[in-house]
């Protein structure tokens, strides 16, 4: 599994990864 920061430089075309890149996004949001 990686890291949420890793998730966000990560292209697929897997719908289920892109719901994880979401969600690592949305957590990076909260951190700023």
């Amino acid at each position: 599994m990686l890291p949420f920061e890793a998730l966000g430089i990560v292209v697929a075309s897997d719908p289920e990864v892109e719901g994880l890149q979401a969600i690592g996004r949305m957590r990076l949001a909260l951190r700023e």
